[in-house]
């Protein structure tokens, strides 16, 4: 008996590998067609020789049986199977390799171009020694006939030990065998030559021709192969070819069937992980780069913020203050006449009309200057260069807040009077300076009657000039006077508030940062992770597959 353990060991490693990697097909379609070779296998002797030189003969003497006809035409001769069964068959083997029971009759009568073989399961005691093994009586070499090439090529790949006979007349190995024997070269240790009609030489004749077959058969296979003489005369005779085929090592022709196959499916799996391992190579440096910009652009953020704070604080007061202050001025003196005349009609009427005066000024050249003030502020912190993501949702949406404050100035005054409660829906530094204006201009309002009073304005028509003399020397410098504490302390809540405001957009975004920052980190930590064990678990097949190949070279080379 075979011993086919080792094979199936191989195929449960396969199987292991085939869970832990992805393999294509073809490797699927080896790995079955080794299982079923390790299933179906039975050692094939194929009886050999040129037409004539007593093949059949020789078979029929080992069954004790004349089961296949000698003498044939090489127009009539067949591949022809025999193995034993205790229940004897006869079948046919069509050329589309369907399988036909027929009676013994009909196969002595069947037309060989229509068939690839024939085969005959037999009772036969000869067959029952080598009950695992499938005999085949082969069509000659030479008989140049397609069929029977066909036979020869159909065989000459499934065949795994072979009985060579030789006509001892024909003095050697003819040139035709010695072109089969090459394709048989691969099989070694796996043939005997069988010497037929010995009968008909002298002892020393044949002694010669033994030798000379001998020496070919050395050249050609670098060992020396096992000769019997035989003759059907000679009743030793077939006891030494059963000694002779009882040492064929069947467990090597197992092997020699099987582990190639193996080895080729082992190499496959090597190639495939080596692919993998290839393909597997952990490149980060794409997510380092990005890891690198987030955390410059969080540093950044934050450095710049603090740095140009101060830079807006000293523009408010050296810059936005005395701008607005001046325009101030500049329209008080503009409409001095016309102050001159409100102030003649009496307190509430001077009041209304530098109320008049100063709210358009104070809203257009508080939103103009601290707008530019705040404009240079962000540029300096350039936000756009530093973020790496939301860039344009921030840009957007300052820009609506700036787009929507300066729609509701331009609108009606009922507009202008719910100002207050739209502002704060959309925030930022227009909103901010019209809330600031009111409470300036309520400052002025409630001291200019007390000013009038002091200086005696009122009701002197004949003193415009006059009036208007002591309203540019004394009224507009008092009021000048009250104004600049209060927009300045107005202005430094103005720069806290948006200060404040933008430090929490700022903050968002920064956050916004962080938790990339962090999810990227966590992303390269997870493939990392990743990648280290599948390299792992690549490298460990690696390493298996190829112990496996080690393994073999030592058992069988292919």
């Amino acid at each position: 008996m075979i011993d086919k353990t080792l094979i199936q060991q191989h195929l449960n490693n396969f199987e292991k590998l085939k869970s832990e990697i992805t393999i294509n097909q073809e490797i699927i379609n080896l790995i079955g067609e080794l299982k079923s070779v390790a299933d179906e296998f039975s050692i094939k002797i194929l009886t050999i020789g040129s037409f004539s030189a007593g093949k059949s003969a020789l078979v029929n003497f080992l069954l004790e049986e004349e089961i296949l006809v000698e003498e044939q035409t090489p127009e009539t001769a067949i591949a022809t199977e025999l193995k034993y069964s205790p229940v004897e068959s006869f079948e046919v083997i069509s050329l589309n390799k369907e399988r036909k029971y027929v009676d013994k009759q009909q196969i002595q009568s069947i037309n060989p171009n229509d068939y690839l073989n024939v085969r005959y399961n037999l009772n036969n005691d000869f067959l029952q020694i080598f009950e695992d093994y499938l005999f085949v009586d082969m069509p000659g070499f030479n008989s140049n006939i397609e069929q029977h090439n066909r036979a020869i090529l159909q065989y000459v790949e499934r065949g795994n030990a072979y009985l060579l006979v030789i006509d001892c007349e024909d003095g050697g190995i003819k040139a035709s065998v010695l072109e089969f024997m090459e394709e048989i070269r691969k099989y070694d240790q796996n043939l005997i030559i069988v010497l037929s009609k010995v009968d008909k030489k002298s002892t020393e004749d044949l002694q010669i021709i033994e030798q000379k077959i001998k020496n070919q058969a050395l050249y050609l296979f670098g060992y020396d192969v096992p000769i019997v003489n035989y003759s059907k005369h000679e009743s030793d005779t077939k006891q030494g070819l059963i000694d002779a085929i009882r040492k064929l090592n069947s467990q090597q022709i197992f092997a020699q069937a099987t582990l190639p196959k193996v080895k080729e499916i082992y190499r496959y799996f090597e190639i495939t992980l080596e692919q993998l391992i290839k393909s597997l190579a952990f490149d980060d440096t794409a997510l380092r780069e990005e890891i690198q910009k987030r955390q410059k652009a969080k540093n950044d953020l934050e450095y710049k913020l603090q740095n140009e704070r101060s830079k807006l604080t000293n523009r408010m007061k050296s810059q936005v203050l005395p701008s607005i202050i001046g325009e101030v001025e500049n329209a008080l003196y503009a409409h001095s006449i016309e102050l001159a005349n409100a102030a003649i009609s009496g307190s509430q009427a001077f009041s209304m009309r530098v109320n008049s005066i100063l709210r358009p000024v104070l809203l257009e050249n508080t939103k103009k200057y601290t707008d530019i003030s705040f404009e240079e502020f962000l540029k300096e912190i350039n936000i756009s260069d530093i973020l790496v993501d939301k860039t344009d949702e921030i840009v957007y949406s300052m820009t609506e807040k700036v787009r929507k404050v300066e729609e509701i100035l331009s609108q009606s005054k009922q507009a202008t009077d719910n100002f207050n409660k739209i502002y704060k829906s959309v925030t930022g530094v227009l909103a901010i300076a019209t809330t600031a204006v009111a409470p300036w201009l309520e400052i002025v309002i409630l001291f200019l009657p007390e000013i009038l009073k002091v200086l005696g304005i009122g009701g002197k028509e004949s003193q415009v000039s006059k009036i208007k003399q002591s309203i540019e020397s004394e009224i507009i410098p008092q009021v000048i006077g009250k104004l600049r504490p209060a927009i300045e302390e107005s202005l430094v809540e103005m720069e806290e508030t948006m200060i404040e405001e933008l430090e929490e957009n700022l903050k968002l975004i920064i956050s916004i940062e962080e938790e990339a920052l962090q999810a990227a980190l966590n992303q390269r930590d997870q493939i990392q992770t990743q990648h280290d064990a599948k390299l792992s678990q690549y490298e460990t097949a690696m390493n298996f597959v190829r112990n496996e190949l080690q393994k073999l070279e030592k058992l069988v080379t292919v």
